[in-house]
């Protein structure tokens, strides 16, 4: 499970693999999209479609938990 702000959001309901990577990469380390492209060996638009996608997802998630944004 993911627990982001004290929210615990399950798996089945939360972020695919590639994606928490993506996001924790991205959010937590400060490294670009372009840089973790280069590290992972993908296409710039896979990591940010993914980003993306998982930003989307993420949410939903915490909204569905009556989380505020």
């Amino acid at each position: 499970d993911l627990i982001l702000g004290g929210v615990k959001i399950d798996y089945e309901k939360g972020l695919d693999g590639h994606s928490d990577a993506d996001v924790l990469l991205h959010a937590v380390s400060g490294l670009r999209h372009r840089e973790i492209a280069r590290d992972l060996g993908l296409p710039l638009s896979t990591v940010l479609s993914r980003y993306s996608r998982a930003l989307k997802k993420l949410k939903r998630c915490l909204s569905e938990e009556g989380v505020r944004l």
